[in-house]
């Protein structure tokens, strides 16, 4: 009777832990994968819509090193004025 409750208890502890090998290792989301090659990091710089290159002064827009006074704001396009603000959405809805 010990053996048959040791055995089951051994036999329950490798089924919990080797369950959860694959469950951790699949990406939800495939924009949840890391860069890891050269190949990748370029793919980063070279994406086109809704990408990094898009607006290109987005860091300096949202930076606070930068105050536009009601005469700029007025130039700033959608995207610009939306970074300026940190409005969640900085795409018009047909970009």
């Amino acid at each position: 009777m010990k053996n048959t409750r040791y055995l089951l208890c051994l036999l329950g502890l490798a089924l919990i832990l080797s369950g959860c090998s694959e469950f951790l290792d699949s990406k939800p989301n495939k924009n949840l994968v890391v860069p890891k090659t050269l190949d990748d990091f370029q793919g980063l710089l070279d994406a086109e819509l809704n990408g990094m290159n898009v607006v290109p002064m987005g860091g300096f827009v949202s930076s606070d090193d930068a105050y536009f006074g009601s005469g700029l704001l007025a130039r700033l396009t959608f995207n610009q004025e939306a970074i300026y603000f940190w409005r969640k959405e900085i795409y018009l809805p047909d970009e």
